[in-house]
């Protein structure tokens, strides 16, 4: 089949394909070509997906194992599946010796739980219990304030070791304050004795029509 454009605009490698596709739209190049175009989009998103492999394995194994919770090569090849990488045993094995060489403490478990776990952390989770309980327990920090914190400090454990760290920080009857800012009046505070800057602040209270009342003026030089 021939065709030809006769036209006074400038024509692009893009307009003739897409005329191409167009004037075919009944041949089967047609099917072809389209099939080719997706198949293409398909293969680039995998090639991309397959250089993130070593950042999701590291991923998954810092959020899914510890001592007593391990990731076989199974395991993470049927992870990585999921987010579109193919892989194969004798590939999970050289990038677990990458990872290790970068410096992260992964060891295998030969016996049950079988697999590879990450060893050790920035924290260990007598640390992040300490951390979180001082949050809970801090009254300068509101309630909302404390469960965001709670669930950073989460991220910094595996989620099953998470899950200890949920149930230590049930406690009832704690007096939080209300008041979102003095979390961060307390860090303007710190920045500005480190600073050593003059800190000027009002007493204040409430008086019967609920409103606040300045007292008096109190300035603090280094």
């Amino acid at each position: 089949m021939i065709f030809s454009l006769k036209t006074t605009q400038k024509i692009t490698s893009q307009d003739v394909i897409f005329g191409a596709v167009d004037i075919l739209s009944t041949d089967s190049l047609t099917c072809g070509i389209i099939k080719l175009l997706h198949l293409g989009g398909i293969a680039m998103g995998k090639s991309f997906n397959q250089k993130l492999k070593l950042l999701y394995i590291m991923q998954m194994l810092k959020e899914n194992t510890d001592e007593n919770h391990a990731m076989s090569a199974n395991d993470i090849i049927s992870a990585l599946a999921k987010q579109g990488i193919s892989a194969e045993r004798k590939s999970i094995y050289d990038d677990i010796e990458r990872l290790k060489l970068f410096g992260c403490d992964i060891l295998s478990r030969r016996s049950e739980p079988k697999g590879y776990y990450l060893a050790s952390r920035d924290f260990e989770i007598a640390e992040l219990k300490l951390l979180v309980d001082a949050v809970q327990s801090s009254k300068f920090i509101t309630e909302k304030k404390s469960n965001q914190l709670i669930h950073k400090i989460e991220q910094l454990a595996s989620r099953h070791e998470a899950q200890t760290l949920q149930r230590q920080v049930v406690v009832s009857n704690r007096i939080k304050t209300m008041n979102e800012s003095i979390y961060y009046n307390i860090d303007k505070l710190h920045s500005a004795i480190s600073s050593d800057v003059k800190i000027t602040f009002k007493y204040c209270s409430w008086t019967l029509a609920k409103k606040l009342e300045p007292k008096r003026t109190v300035q603090i030089t280094p």
